[in-house]
């Protein structure tokens, strides 16, 4: 495992976690990180070796805790430029913190993208690796 690769690349993904705070739609977000998928996806290639998928999935992780963490300190920024969450914090259960469903919703994102970037990092390793052999 590269842990010096995955710690460096998920400076890349805290730069994605603040250009979320932006004013972006759903569709703007999703493509977002599909490019930061794509970036991470290529240096995995690059520099491990082998394992891919672990490699993507364990950045995956980094990259919601660290946007997480932007989300959470950069609440009111967040919450001023994303008006769907506002809808949403109106229909919480009394007694529920908008923090916590802050922090619920980027999991569950994190779940799905853990596995989006696990694949992008294989498909990329062993697509890559052919291509690069011939």
């Amino acid at each position: 495992m590269k842990w010096t690769l995955l710690l460096l690349l998920s400076v890349v993904g805290a730069v994605f976690g603040f250009i979320t705070l932006l004013p972006l739609n759903n569709f703007g977000e999703q493509m977002v990180w599909l490019l930061c998928y794509i970036i991470c996806g290529y240096f995995i290639f690059r520099y491990a070796e082998e394992r891919f998928f672990l490699h993507g999935s364990v950045l995956g992780w980094f990259n919601f805790i660290t946007t997480a963490v932007i989300h959470f300190c950069f609440y009111g920024f967040y919450i001023s430029s994303h008006k769907q969450f506002i809808k949403l914090n109106s229909e919480l259960e009394p007694g529920m913190s908008p923090y916590i469903a802050l922090l619920l919703i980027d999991f569950a994102k994190a779940v799905v993208a853990v596995f989006i970037s696990g694949f992008f990092a294989a498909v990329m390793g062993h697509g890559l690796k052919k291509v690069f052999k011939q």
